[in-house]
């Protein structure tokens, strides 16, 4: 038996203090809701209303009754066209996990636009390297660079990148622009930590080569990295994405642009459930059109 049975019916009779008016708001008949009301008051074991040729009323009872059902009803109300709404118009809190060259370099454009298409939406956006748990931190949504082996995890490409060389044009006028693999020998490699000693190049005719540091300076965040490079420190392989207007990293100079690595994927994961919220799919989409240039 489902407790809530009739429910509906009886805090809109007594809103609308009538068994007709309350029929025709909820769009049935009158005898119906007079069947419904008969055998919620047989099931409660109390008389709910007092009922005349002119008027009806409530009971004490029926009163008491309103007064502690009437509420929670709203709220269920509520959360129903809250939820309608949601499918409309997203809402609420979308709680994000990026890397921070994913968060510096691919989500400004992606950010600005969604934010100012859904204004209801709050967007909270953790960057960091680390792999989040997403179930056990309550993340609706992470981006993530490379292969995923979670197969708990829904996965949706979002772009790729490569990484090349680069340098500051301070630091090639101090120390000269290589012109072949081979220069790289004399000059100062920051390298990230986690390529350890070598990495594989693609070059112009599709050859591989590997390419080892001398740890001269190692680091393993690729926005420090980055910064270094930028202060003319020395050479370091930095990733430019394939995005619609893609901007070169600031300030900096590409060297031996026809070497590259293999493509790497950068890829929206998010947990497998049911019903996929709509701050969710609205962000991948509108991702996907900025990442497309659509």
């Amino acid at each position: 038996m489902n407790p809530l049975d009739g429910l509906d019916v009886f805090v809109e009779i007594a809103d609308a203090k009538s068994f007709s008016r309350a029929a025709q708001r909820l769009g049935m008949p009158t005898t119906t809701v007079s069947a419904k009301i008969a055998r919620l008051e047989e099931r409660l074991g109390v008389t709910l209303f007092r009922r005349t040729t002119r008027k009806i009323s409530l009971t004490e009872a029926g009163a008491r009754y309103y007064a502690d059902c009437a509420p929670a009803l709203k709220a269920v109300q509520q959360a129903q066209a809250s939820l309608r709404d949601d499918i409309i118009e997203p809402s609420g809190i979308l709680r994000m996990t990026a890397p921070p060259d994913i968060a510096q370099i691919v989500l400004p454009p992606v950010l600005d636009l969604y934010l100012r298409r859904y204004p209801k939406v709050e967007l909270q956006l953790r960057v960091t390297n680390s792999f989040a748990d997403l179930v056990g931190d309550k993340i609706d949504l992470a981006i993530r660079v490379g292969a995923l082996e979670d197969s708990s995890l829904i996965v949706r490409k979002l772009t790729q990148g490569r990484m090349s060389f680069w340098a500051s044009q301070a630091y090639l006028a101090d120390h000269g622009t290589p012109v072949q693999l081979a220069d790289l020998d004399q000059h100062r490699l920051i390298w990230l930590s986690h390529f350890q000693r070598g990495i594989d190049l693609f070059g112009p005719d599709g050859g591989q080569t590997s390419v080892t540091s001398k740890r001269w300076l190692e680091v393993d965040d690729i926005q420090t990295l980055r910064h270094y490079v930028q202060r003319g420190l020395g050479i370091g392989l930095l990733p430019q994405f394939d995005i619609a207007s893609s901007p070169a990293p600031e300030h900096l100079v590409q060297v031996l642009p026809d070497y590259q690595t293999e493509p790497f994927r950068a890829v929206f994961a998010y947990p497998k459930q049911s019903f996929v919220p709509m701050t969710v799919r609205s962000f991948i989409d509108t991702a996907v059109e900025v990442i497309r240039g659509k």
